[in-house]
């Protein structure tokens, strides 16, 4: 094995690499010679290793970018890599869609705590942590820090407002069809309910049915902790195009 080859654990092409000596020359030799910082030095070679990294994961379906494969590849510890992925992601945004990919990857492994009412998902890139906090504030919700710094969770209602603001025009989970599904249901509910616990519990589910088919906004709110099979059922009846929808559905199906 050659030096080439424990650097790159896939193909780089000669242009590649080029390209991005050109850029490092362009950046210390145009009237800048001398100034440049070891800072910015470092996070330029990293924003080109981690882009080809980024490439070379979707290529061959392996772990290349996540904090822990960083780290033991480039030999420093896994908060300075989460570092130098929030300073890249300043330096270089990402466009919308690729990190609601990272986030939709994140949605199909999420856990439903019944007890709390919340979803916990592990949000492995701190760049995509980062922009669904800031959504969710706006919202009007908040994401508790954890110990563990790569944990998400908020309420179903949260994600659901969360999720439909995420997807493009053409593929939002509240769509006018989807609305009237869940108007629907909600009505069939409140007409075959009675007073018992199981009707409260499904009496809940139709109010919760009702403010996400009226647009209220529910992230602002605590919402009911609905029980799994009652969030399935919600799940069931929103938008099913797109990769977030995917996701959501995938996610609907872990549920009991």
């Amino acid at each position: 094995m050659t030096d080439n080859d424990n650097l790159w654990p896939f193909e780089v092409t000669d242009v590649e690499k080029a390209k991005a000596f050109d850029s490092l020359l362009s950046k210390y030799f145009n009237a800048n010679f001398g100034t440049l910082t070891k800072s910015e030095f470092e996070l330029m070679l990293f924003s080109f290793y981690y882009d080809q990294c980024q490439r070379a994961e979707c290529r061959d379906r392996a772990d290349y970018t996540s904090d822990y494969a960083l780290s033991k590849k480039l030999g420093i510890t896994q908060t300075r890599v989460r570092s130098l992925k929030l300073r890249k992601s300043l330096k270089e945004p990402e466009a919308d869609d690729a990190w609601t990919e990272l986030f939709a990857r994140s949605i199909e492994n999420a856990k439903y705590d019944d007890k709390s009412g919340l979803i916990k998902m592990i949000v492995p890139d701190i760049t995509v942590l980062v922009e669904l906090r800031h959504i969710v504030e706006m919202l009007g919700w908040y994401d508790e820090y954890q110990l563990n710094p790569k944990l998400f969770q908020c309420p179903p209602g949260c994600l659901i407002e969360l999720c439909n603001k995420l997807c493009k025009p053409d593929e939002l989970l509240l769509d006018k069809e989807a609305i009237e599904r869940l108007q629907k249901e909600k009505e069939r509910i409140e007409k075959e309910t009675g007073n018992d616990q199981a009707s409260k519990q499904m009496k809940s589910l139709a109010e919760f049915m009702g403010r996400l088919a009226s647009g209220a906004t529910l992230a602002g709110k605590v919402s009911e902790v609905l029980a799994p099979e009652s969030l399935k059922i919600v799940i069931s009846l929103l938008g099913k195009v797109g990769p977030i929808a995917a996701a959501l559905q995938a996610f609907a199906q872990g549920l009991a």
